[in-house]
Order: structure tokens, then sequence, then C-alpha cells
């Protein structure tokens, strides 16, 4: 019975988010953010909002989505980083970076599609009502050690905006 209320649920609220975005390609944007800034990662369901592919949600996002978010230095892949013993992954992303970030794309020529957008597999990010910063996707790994390594900027795209979010004064203080 449980199980079947939640199914309802959430086909309910992917039905409700599906018209309560844009789905605009053309809002993404390209930023050069300090990592410090990030200082939150979306808790949003990825079933209920897809990230990648046709499917993925971009552009003006409606909603709550933006109260939904924990902050990153909670996340394992965080700690992993930043809180000794490093594991053996978290010393080589750590030695990769101490000369500079080096985009991901440059390094393994990975891409990601978002509608029918290829995108460099960058951290994805989210602006909230309160222009925050919120790690919506990918590279976390990347934020966190660029916190650690105490770098002043990383390549970023903003994916997902919220209506009341200032997107004039994002571009002009992170548009690359």
């Amino acid at each position: 019975m449980y199980f079947r209320i939640r199914q309802l649920y959430w086909a309910y609220v992917r039905l409700v988010y599906r018209f309560r975005c844009d789905f605009d390609t053309s809002k993404m944007l390209r930023v050069e953010v300090d990592p410090d800034q990030v200082q939150w990662k979306s808790n949003v369901d990825r079933n209920l909002v897809p990230v990648y592919g046709e499917n993925a949600v971009v552009g003006e996002l409606r909603g709550t989505w933006d109260l939904w978010k924990v902050p990153i230095e909670y996340s394992d892949a965080y700690q992993s980083l930043t809180e000794p013993p490093r594991d053996k992954a978290a010393r080589e992303l750590l030695a990769s970076m101490e000369d500079g970030y080096k985009e991901q794309h440059e390094l393994d020529g990975e891409t990601r599609t978002i509608r029918t957008v290829e995108l460099p597999d960058e951290p994805r990010l989210a602006v909230g009502r309160n222009n925050e910063l919120i790690r919506w996707v990918g590279g976390i790994h990347r934020i966190a050690a660029a916190q650690t390594l105490g770098m002043e900027t990383i390549p970023a795209y903003v994916v997902v905006w919220h209506p009341r979010a200032d997107r004039e004064a994002i571009e002009i203080e992170y548009a690359d």
C-alpha cells in the first residue's frame, strides 16, 4: 500500500514539474565561480527532476525546489576530500589540481547531453530565489577539491534558475 501511494505521489509531482519549467536551453550559462560560494547541493529526487538527456529539466523552474538543499560539506564525496584520511582517488584528484584547475573535457573529452545541447562535463549549478548557487549535479569532487586547495575560480554551467533569481546580476558577476 505504501509503495503504491508513493508511486502515485511521484507521478503527480512529475506532472506538476513538467508544467513548471520552460525548458529553455538558451538560459544555460557558462560561469566562472568562486568554489567557496557553492555552499549547497540540491536534494531533489533525480527521478522527479531528470538532469541529463532529452527529458532534462533546464531553464526557469518554478516551485520550491531551491529549498530542497543540504550543505555541500555533508556529502560523503565532499568529506572524502576535505577530512583525513583521504582515499587514493581523493589524493590523486587533489594532486592533479595542485597546478591549477583543468577542465574535465580537457582531461577525458567527456560531454553530457542536456536536451539537445552538448556541454563539457563540468559542475552543473542552479540559482535559487535568493541568488544562491546550488550544486545541481556533477562535479562535487571537483568543487570540494577546489575549496580545499583555495582556488579562486572554477568553470561551471548554470542550468536551472528560480523565477525570483536575479539572472542579470548573476550574469554580470559570473558570466564567462
